[in-house]
């Protein structure tokens, strides 16, 4: 059962899932949420996100749009990557499929 709705969720998108699952979207939006919004985060969170901003001309627009529209998990998400790098010689970058990619294999993983 576990392998077979795994194969129907393969060609959904982030939104998609997230819309299916309205109690594990809340849940984990209230969660990221409270850990970004910590005070002792938010030096880190600003710094990562300036950095995604930096790196991706237009991810200042999908910065925006997440707030805007609570997705805190995925704000979450970019705060997790870009806090890894100490500074911009060893940066990469993670373009906007790759979030989205990122997205989905953490919600299978919640989920299956």
């Amino acid at each position: 059962m576990k392998e077979k709705i795994g194969r129907l969720e393969k060609g959904k998108d982030y939104d998609e899932i997230m819309k299916d699952y309205p109690e594990l979207a809340e849940k984990l939006n209230r969660a990221s949420k409270e850990r970004l919004l910590d005070k002792r985060n938010i030096d880190g969170v600003a710094r990562a996100l300036s950095r995604y901003v930096y790196k991706n001309n237009s991810a200042a627009d999908i910065v925006i749009k997440a707030v805007k529209e609570g997705r805190w998990l995925q704000l979450e998400l970019l705060y997790g990557y870009y806090s890894g790098f100490e500074d911009d010689r060893n940066e990469g970058g993670c373009a906007v499929a790759d979030l989205e990619q990122l997205l989905k294999e953490l919600l299978r993983s919640l989920l299956y």
